[in-house]
């Protein structure tokens, strides 16, 4: 799971699912009958064993310089579950309500959701067009270390909302394009071959705006992370 939140291309829109599973995982290693628990234990045993090392509770305050290794329970109390509960924080704050809802919405985009019959497309996607649009479409504000920020929405809302009933039908026929080529189209494929067309980007200029902040979004560090580790 870790490993498929780090790919460089990451389908955003199954983000919150795959969030929903790391909280979960997370979650559970806070628990005592985790396996980890057990193995850190049995590596304990093992070190203490082999090196003749003298299991102390008395850690803070003490000078000796003798080996001293903590117990299970310290371990879990002290490290474990106090960098459990930070990391679990951490996602939180990072990943809020509002930015879940929005990641969620951009599955109108992914091909594998898109309506097989005709009469599915009349209703196909309003509710995360709506997201989209009410989130892009108005006045943001963010405050930061005591000063508010302001910016101007970013796309004409009800332009988009219009443009929709017409360019979700465009979608379903760039699939299909898509599909002679690459039977298995993700997201992003869809979103840059729609980028691709500059018919587009005067047929549908709003939804043209939209596609380019959704591709922009970072999903993942992880080619910057691997490009400092070299």
């Amino acid at each position: 799971m870790i490993s498929a939140m780090q790919r460089k291309i990451v389908d955003f829109s199954k983000i919150p699912s795959l969030l929903k599973i790391l909280i979960d995982e997370l979650t559970s290693l806070k628990s005592e009958e985790s396996e980890w628990c057990s193995t850190v234990q049995s590596t304990i045993d093992k070190l203490r064993e082999e090196h003749d090392i003298v299991v102390d509770a008395q850690i803070h305050g003490s000078r000796s310089r003798s080996a001293r290794i903590i117990t299970i329970q310290q371990y879990r109390d002290r490290v474990a579950i106090p960098y459990l509960d930070s990391l679990l924080d951490n996602i939180n704050r990072r990943f809020t309500n509002d930015s879940v809802k929005i990641l969620s919405a951009t599955s109108v985009f992914d091909p594998t959701k898109f309506p097989a019959e005709e009469r599915q497309i009349l209703t196909y996607g309003l509710e995360e067009i709506r997201i989209l649009a009410d989130f892009y479409g108005n006045d943001a504000t963010v405050e930061y270390d005591g000063t508010v920020f302001t910016s101007s929405p970013l796309i004409n809302r009800d332009e988009l909302l219009s443009e929709w009933k017409t360019f979700r039908r465009a979608l379903v026929q760039e699939k299909k394009s898509i599909m002679l080529r690459n039977p298995r189209p993700t997201l992003q494929d869809i979103l840059r071959s729609m980028q691709e067309h500059e018919a587009y980007k005067s047929m549908f200029p709003q939804m043209f705006c939209l596609i380019n902040i959704l591709l922009s979004i970072p999903m993942s560090t992880a080619t910057v992370e691997r490009s400092f580790s070299q």
